[in-house]
C-alpha cells in the first residue's frame, strides 16, 4: 500500500536527552521527552552501546502529545510501503519507521501511556526495533522459540499448524518463550536467534486448551480476532538472544495416539522447513533457505499429534533439558 508521505515529520532532529540502548547485535539512540518512555525502554534493553554498533546508528524519537481522542477504541493499524512503515493506534499513538534512514519517529497520548503501557511499549519501541533489526544484522523467521538453560528449540510450521497454541501452553507451564509467530535469526551466524516482539496471540477456540493465566485481551490480527495473552514485564531487561539448539517442525496435529517426536534427516528437513515460509522472510535480502541448510546440520525433529498438548510439552521439555 502506498503511504501518504505528505504527513511525515520532516528532518529527523533528536531531543537533547538521548540515551543509548543495546538490543541484540545492534545499538541505537533513544530521544524521549518523557521519563515514562525511557522507563519502558529500560525494561526492554540493556544500556548501550554494547559490543556491536552498526551504521547508520538507529535513532528513535518519541514525544508525548495530546491525543485527538483518548477514549478511542480503534485498534492498531499498519501501513507498509518499504522502506516506510506507519502504525497507528486510533488517535492515541502514531509511529513512523524508515528502515533506509534507520529512524523511528513517534508520538503517544498521555492516557495510553498511563493506562496501557504494554501496548505503548510494543508499538513505540519493541515492534519498530524488530523491523529495523530485520533489515540490518538479523532476518525474520516465521517460527516460535521455546528457551531452556542452554538455548532454544525453534518450532516451525505453516499458518494454522499450532505454533501459537504450543508456545502459549509452554509459557503457561513455566517455560520461557521468545515469541509464537516470529523470531530473528542472525544473517551471518544462524546459530544466534533473538526476540522480535515478545507476545503470544491465540485463537479464541484455543484458550480452553491453553488455560492461560493472567489478563487476556481480544484483538484484531489482520482480519481475524485473537486473544493476546499477558507475558511478564520485568522491571529489568530479560534475555532477548540465545543460541539455537534444535528445530522442531510441526506435522499432523490430529495424529491418533498422542504426541510423537521423530528425528528427521537433512534433506526431508529442508523440504519441510520451506512449507512454513511467509513473504516477509524474503524482504531486505533475507534468505530462509540459508537458515534451513545451516540448521539441517543440527538436531531436527518432526512433532505429530501435538493436539495432545501435555505430551507435546513433555517432548519439548525433554529436548530442552537434555544436552542436545
Amino acid at each position: 500500500m502506498e503511504l501518504d508521505r505528505s504527513a511525515t515529520h520532516g528532518q529527523f532532529t533528536p531531543f537533547a536527552n538521548a540515551r543509548s540502548f543495546a538490543p541484540p547485535g545492534d545499538s541505537f539512540l533513544l530521544s524521549a521527552e518523557s521519563s515514562e518512555i525511557r522507563a519502558l525502554a529500560d525494561r526492554l534493553w540493556p544500556p548501550g552501546p554494547g559490543s556491536e554498533v552498526r551504521e547508520p546508528r538507529a535513532r528513535f524519537r518519541v514525544s508525548v502529545a495530546k491525543a485527538a481522542s483518548e477514549c478511542s477504541t480503534v485498534g492498531e493499524s499498519w501501513r507498509v510501503d518499504p522502506p516506510h512503515y506507519l502504525v497507528s493506534y486510533g488517535d492515541r499513538l502514531e509511529t513512523r519507521i524508515d528502515t533506509d534512514a534507520a529512524t523511528v519517529d513517534a508520538w503517544v497520548g498521555p492516557g495510553l501511556l498511563r493506562t496501557d503501557p504494554y501496548t505503548a511499549s510494543r508499538l513505540l519501541l519493541e515492534a519498530p526495533a524488530a523491523i529495523l533489526l530485520a533489515t540490518r544484522a538479523w532476518q525474520p523467521l516465521h517460527a516460535a522459540a521455546i528457551v531452556g538453560t542452554t538455548g532454544a528449540v525453534v518450532v516451525r510450521g505453516g499458518n494454522g499448524a499450532g505454533k501459537s497454541t504450543l508456545a502459549a501452553r509452554a509459557f503457561r507451564d513455566g517455560l520461557q518463550v521468545f515469541g509464537d509467530e516470529s523470531i530473528l535469526v542472525h544473517r551471518e551466524a544462524p546459530h544466534r536467534i533473538a526476540v522480535a516482539v515478545r507476545e503470544l496471540l491465540i485463537r479464541p477456540d484455543a484458550a480452553q486448551l491453553v488455560r492461560p493465566i493472567g489478563p487476556i485481551r481480544e484483538v484484531l490480527s489482520g482480519d481475524e480476532r485473537k486473544l493476546r495473552l499477558a507475558m511478564d514485564r520485568s522491571p529489568t531487561p530479560v534475555a532477548r538472544e540465545t543460541p539455537h539448539k534444535a528445530t522442531l517442525l510441526l506435522g499432523d496435529r490430529d495424529r491418533s495416539g498422542g504426541a510423537l517426536l521423530t528425528p528427521i534427516g537433512a534433506e526431508e528437513f529442508v523440504l519441510e522447513f520451506a512449507k512454513g515460509e511467509i513473504p516477509q522472510e524474503r524482504l531486505a535480502g533475507c534468505d530462509p533457505d540459508r537458515v534451513a541448510r545451516a540448521w539441517a546440520a543440527g538436531p531436527t525433529f518432526r512433532l505429530d499429534g501435538h493436539r495432545d498438548l501435555s505430551g507435546a510439552i513433555g517432548a519439548l521439555r525433554g529436548l530442552l533439558e537434555n544436552a542436545i
